[in-house]
This record gives C-alpha cells, structure tokens and sequence, in this order.
C-alpha cells in the first residue's frame, strides 16, 4: 500500500510540472481514474495559498494585480503630495505586490471513487509549487456504515412477506411462486454483509 502511495505522488508531481509547462491541461492515472485536474483557460489566472490543510485563499491573480496596480495610479496622480505621502504610497503599493507573490498555481481534482463505507475527505498541499486540492480516504467511516447497514436490513425486511407467503403455501400443500432455496440464500448473505460491517463497529 505504501509503494502505491508513494507511484501516485510521483506521478501527480510530474503531471502537475507539464500542466505548469502548458504540455497538457487534465489527466488521469494509476489502475482506475484517481483523480482529474481540471484547467480550463477562464482559470489559468486562479492562483491560491494555503491557510491551513484544510483551507486555501484562492484569487484571480490578473485580476488582483491590476486592481493594486491601479489603485497605485489613482494614488500617484493626485498633484502637490508631499514626499513622506509618496514614499507611503510607494510602500503600500511595495506591500501589495509582496503579498500577491505569496499566491502560487492552484490546481484542482476531482474526488476519487470510493466504497459505500469510505470517506471522502479534501486537503490542500503544496507540490511542485502549486497548490493542489488533494483527496484523502477515511477508511470504514462510521456513519457510512451505519447508512450501509440500514439499507441492507430495509432490503431483507422487503422479502420477509416472501418468505410468509412461502411459508403459507407450504402449510397448505401449495407449490410457493418463489424458490425457497434462492431466497434463503439471498438472506443469508445479506445478514452475513450486516454482521461483517456491524463487526466494524466495535
């Protein structure tokens, strides 16, 4: 499992420096489609930080540029400002642009599949100096669980009429419409799947 983990991180950093180089702009990789960055022309601009692992800042960067560029103009065409306001101006405009280089290439993909009983759970990280909406996999997540066991105890109660009608022929000599021994069967395993994902639980 760990050497799997360790392909796919090297493939997402490769196919994250040719999106970079402008060589591709979506992919997919690894036995089944883990995940597809999605980098439309509308986009190339989003840039983002990361606040914490589980939240980035995301702006488009053109767009914030030229607002702090033209708000450094506005500032400057006002006549007769002594020096000390010009050198303020100056450095707030210095400000802006700095905090504008922390943004770096933000780049998204799609949730991976997973199991009726897996968690789907984004973070973000750095790679290959973008930022990169990631995936990470709850495993056996409790409440996906509990809604799995739900469903199959709804879908064997939705054949207990079946058996009560079997039963009943049977009482009276009748030939049961429904074969006994299949539907036993279909029982069986879903109390089994019950029983496996109850054991889960404790």
């Amino acid at each position: 499992m760990a050497t799997d983990t360790v392909s796919v991180r090297l493939t997402f950093t490769r196919i994250i420096a040719l999106v970079q180089d402008g060589v591709i702009n979506h992919f997919t990789y690894g036995m089944e489609v883990i995940g597809i960055i999605i980098i439309c022309q509308d986009n190339m601009t989003q840039k983002a930080r990361i606040i914490n692992r589980k939240s980035v800042e995301v702006i488009d960067f053109e767009q914030e540029t030229a607002i702090a560029e033209q708000r450094y103009q506005q500032a400057l065409s006002t006549e007769g400002l002594p020096p000390e306001v010009l050198e303020g101006i100056e450095q707030e405009h210095l400000e802006a642009l700095q905090r504008l280089e922390l943004f770096i290439p933000f780049l998204q993909t799609d949730p991976p599949q997973v199991s009726e009983t897996q968690e789907v759970i984004p973070y973000y990280e750095e790679i290959n100096g973008a930022v990169c909406l990631m995936w990470e996999i709850k495993e056996n997540d409790p409440a996906k669980i509990e809604a799995k066991i739900n469903s199959l105890k709804s879908e064997l109660s939705s054949t207990d009429y079946q058996v009560i009608k079997a039963q009943e022929y049977a009482l009276v000599g009748v030939v049961s419409e429904y074969d006994i021994v299949a539907l036993s069967q279909i029982r069986q395993a879903l109390r089994s799947q019950i029983n496996t994902l109850q054991d889960l639980l404790l």
